[in-house]
């Protein structure tokens, strides 16, 4: 936020380069925080999904509070299928 403030303060403020360097400035730091926040996402629901990941201390937490969630739409979970 403190880069979006300065280069807002710099595009108010500067003259015709500034300004430019401020909006390009801009939009690479909106442009940066997007793909951060939804690259991450998306890599770490990749991760959670995958068999090898399923260890509770990956996630910071014990074995008791640990749960595996079966993935939708992919038939029975292994709890179903162990009781069978």
């Amino acid at each position: 936020m403190s880069s979006i403030i300065t280069a807002t303060i710099l595009y108010y403020f500067g003259s015709a380069t500034i300004r430019g360097f401020a909006l390009v400035l801009i939009i690479g730091v909106l442009l940066s925080m997007f793909t951060a926040v939804t690259l991450s996402r998306m890599m770490l629901r990749w991760v959670v999904h995958q068999p090898w990941a399923r260890k509770a201390s990956y996630f910071g937490v014990g074995e008791d509070e640990f749960t595996i969630a079966a993935p939708q739409g992919r038939g029975r979970s292994r709890q179903a299928g162990a009781s069978v």
